[in-house]
């Protein structure tokens, strides 16, 4: 038989072609092995295109990651917190506020994407402190660096 150097992906699965020994009726461990590959890249591919959902209540954000997000999306080492506290640092405050809104969150049913009701906390749009009105970015930069990290 002669094979072309190109394999196509049906052509694996294929019974009459590849995947059977004429003689012996057995599946050749190179089409085993083909197959099984095929198999791991279709599920690594499944995996990479599942995305972090802040839209459901049930689904606990990574708080300590949330805070490395909202850090590079404020672009300031002290995580866009304002006040300066007696007992805790930046990176805590922002933590503490994303646990407490998470709190909130799932007690209300109005706004149904965490980042979106946690962006009218931490940086709304429209505030006075913001007069580039930069917060309008807020919320999609923060998503971008949470999946990035």
């Amino acid at each position: 038989m002669n094979y072309s150097h190109k394999i196509h992906y049906r052509n694996l699965f294929d019974n009459n072609r590849l995947c059977k020994n004429k003689k012996s009726n057995r599946i050749p461990k190179s089409c085993l092995i083909s197959m099984a590959c095929f198999f791991i890249l279709l599920s690594s591919f499944a995996f990479a295109s599942e995305k972090t959902s802040f839209k459901s209540s049930s689904n606990f954000p990574n708080y300590a990651k949330l805070a490395d997000a909202i850090r590079k999306a404020e672009g300031n080492p002290n995580y866009g917190v304002l006040k300066k506290f007696k007992h805790t640092s930046p990176r805590q405050a922002c933590i503490n506020t994303c646990r407490h809104a998470f709190k909130d969150f799932q007690s209300q049913s109005k706004e149904k994407d965490f980042l979106k009701f946690l962006q009218k906390r931490y940086a709304p749009i429209g505030a006075l402190n913001d007069p580039g009105d930069l917060n309008t970015n807020w919320e999609r930069n923060v998503r971008f660096f949470y999946e990035k990290i």
